[in-house]
């Protein structure tokens, strides 16, 4: 209809009119620009938003996580160092019992959580890394991201290199575990050793070879998994001042 009446107005020649128009089909053009720019403008705003608070979220669970595998691998150290002094005095204190039972059932295990972003992820997969304006955070999360690639490699080599060298049976080879309760109130219940036969151990040439063995590996373990906490506590730092 517009088009109609341009038409019309230039057949009279009338040139105001044509000119008025021109301006209302341009202005007409300029705010359709506009309000879609707003739009895209506000759409970016809500997925940007969107993105700070799920990565928020993850680094939330990251952080947890990975304290929880901190605390579980400095329990470990400190019970296998326990074995281990009590192997070089040749004698068990009465306060040591519980941490010499603790490294005979769990000394020779590894967490298995270093974990990643996802939603980093998915952005690095989606080429939508610009949702993420602040370049420090950027630079964190990408940091983060490659040293946990590198970390997983490590725990992976750190695990072969335990496999391959140490004798996984030797440090229950002489405990006793505790009995299977039957009566259907076992529920989630893990069942844990006893009691140690402490002279048969010491008379074992493998044991100190295996407990001092299992410390090295599990201190490179630890020392992964603490760097894997302080690179989430340093993303978790930036995104607290945004």
């Amino acid at each position: 209809m517009l088009l109609r009446r341009i038409t019309e107005h230039v057949k009279d020649q009338n040139w105001f009119a044509v000119l008025i128009d021109f301006v209302i089909v341009v202005f007409g053009v300029f705010i359709g620009i506009q309000v879609s720019n707003w739009n895209n403008y506000r759409q970016q705003s809500v997925l940007k938003s969107l993105t700070y608070d799920r990565i928020s979220a993850d680094f939330v669970y990251l952080d947890e996580q990975l304290d929880m595998a901190v605390q579980d691998m400095e329990k470990r150290l400190f019970a296998l160092e326990v074995l281990r002094n009590a192997i070089s005095v040749g004698s068990v204190q009465e306060n040591e019992q519980e941490e010499i039972l603790y490294a005979i059932g769990f000394g020779q295990s590894y967490t298995n959580f270093l974990g990643q972003s996802s939603t980093y992820e998915e952005l690095l997969s989606s080429g939508n890394l610009q949702l993420i304006e602040d370049a420090i955070l950027r630079a964190a999360l990408s940091n983060f991201y490659h040293g946990q690639q590198r970390r997983t490699v490590n725990l992976q080599q750190i695990r072969d290199a335990m496999h391959k060298t140490q004798k996984s049976e030797v440090l229950r080879r002489y405990a006793k575990l505790e009995p299977l309760r039957v009566d259907g109130e076992m529920g989630n219940h893990v069942l844990r050793y006893q009691d140690f036969n402490f002279d048969q151990m010491l008379a074992d040439p493998d044991l100190k070879w295996t407990v001092e063995n299992t410390l090295l590996h599990q201190s490179w373990v630890y020392s992964n998994v603490r760097s894997s906490r302080q690179g989430a506590d340093e993303v978790l730092a930036i995104l607290e001042k945004n």
